[in-house]
């Protein structure tokens, strides 16, 4: 095919020496641009060049416009297992040429081990490159099921996986597995509500009002509670004992994923689900393995409770223990993702979706508290076997790797519930 619309000409050097500065120009309408694609871009602006180029020859409009590009980052929210499948949905609905998804692990580089895939999301990023136009949420959501939503769409490109710089999982903790707030009402800790949003959609901090007895009690096992959590965010050890076992070679203490530190663990809201006060703790981190935040809440609880001690985030963070932790109800939803480089820019906000993500966000806390409240991974787990086998691997230093496989501590696993 000849060159359809430009020729190479050098520029008149400005000093001796000067390196020589190659232009192109449309041979149509003699405008000169410092690229190629400044110039493509010119025919895809300029109708009477395009048209020029297309009576010179036919393939002219294919080769125009095979370098236009359309892109899109989405703000969807989908039920849990359905990362994968809204991916899918996203990629048939927009035609779409490359999908980014900041719960995957395509990108070179992640390991299998940080895949999120069965959580369910209020707030999960895809980013969509296309050949066409993009749709917006309201034509997307006509298509997808009901428990997939797109909630807000913003132009421009960034690769949602790779350049994520924080991904954050909220847990719905039932106040009532707090020891001292079995009591406190409801009504007292859903009062004194603010209408500040914070960036992953909590609204207010978990403190109950002062006033009575019940308000008092439910501050003191909060305290405690932050306690617990501030404990899981200085460990600087492995969190292969907190996730699915079923991840087998891909858990070694040595390996990257499992030594991804947690950026940040607080009780950050206080809501009401179906008549019962839950605390909405917020987990932040460069990524997280399947079942790490059920478990470190677990692990909290317990040490909340007096059931295990307060080094316990140590010792089950070091590289020579290997212990089972608990496992509690799959309360958690993945709150979100930052990008520090959108951020620097201004270019991290959302456009106004008329309430969409909020009533998503509030529709999916509920499905979760039918589906999955339950207690008796409290009656169920052996903590005092796990609190002796804690005590027994306690010993001077952190994070030692064992110098033989008899060295390392393994306690059994707690029985199934009947």
């Amino acid at each position: 095919m000849r060159v359809l619309a430009f020729v190479v000409v050098p520029a008149v050097a400005t000093a001796l020496h000067a390196p020589t500065i190659v232009k192109t120009s449309c041979r149509f309408c003699g405008a000169a641009f410092q690229s190629k694609n400044a110039l493509f871009r010119h025919l895809r602006e300029s109708d009477a060049c395009a048209a020029a180029a297309a009576a010179e020859d036919p393939r002219a409009p294919a080769a125009i416009a095979e370098r236009k590009q359309h892109v899109a980052t989405y703000l969807v929210g989908y039920g849990a297992g359905k990362g994968a499948d809204a991916e899918a949905a996203l990629a048939s609905l927009c035609s779409a040429s490359s999908v980014t998804r900041a719960t995957a692990v395509a990108a070179r580089g992640r390991s299998a081990a940080l895949a999120l895939g069965d959580a369910a999301a209020a707030r999960d990023v895809l980013s969509v490159v296309s050949d066409h136009a993009l749709p917006g949420p309201e034509q997307l959501n006509r298509d997808l099921p009901s428990d997939i939503r797109v909630l807000s769409s913003r132009p421009g490109r960034v690769h949602a996986e790779s350049s994520a710089t924080q991904r954050a999982f909220h847990y719905l903790l039932p106040l009532c597995w707090l020891a001292g707030a079995e009591r406190a009402g409801a009504e007292r800790v859903a009062e004194g509500a603010t209408t500040d949003v914070g960036k992953f959609g909590v609204r207010r901090p978990a403190h109950a009002p002062r006033g009575d007895k019940s308000s008092d009690v439910t501050r003191r096992a909060l305290r405690q509670l932050k306690t617990a959590l501030r404990a899981a965010v200085a460990t600087t050890g492995a969190w292969h004992n907190f996730a699915d076992p079923e991840l087998r070679g891909l858990l070694s203490p040595f390996a990257a994923a499992t030594r991804t530190r947690l950026h940040r663990a607080r009780a950050a809201d206080t809501i009401v689900v179906g008549g019962e006060p839950f605390v909405v703790v917020e987990l932040r981190g460069r990524g997280f393995l399947p079942q790490q935040a059920r478990r470190l809440m677990g692990v909290a609880v317990l040490m909340q409770r007096g059931e295990l001690p307060a080094d316990a985030f140590d010792v089950l963070t070091r590289r020579d223990v290997v212990l089972a932790t608990p496992l509690p109800p799959a309360l958690e939803y993945f709150a979100g993702a930052r990008y520090s480089a959108l951020e620097v820019k201004g270019g991290d906000a959302w456009p106004d979706d008329g309430g969409g993500a909020d009533a998503w966000l509030s529709d999916l806390r509920e499905d979760l508290v039918i589906n999955a409240n339950s207690d008796e991974w409290l009656r169920a787990f052996d903590s005092q076997a796990l609190a002796d086998a804690v005590s027994a691997a306690r010993r001077t230093g952190h994070d030692e790797a064992p110098a033989a496989s008899e060295e390392v501590v393994v306690a059994p696993t707690p029985p199934p519930a009947a």
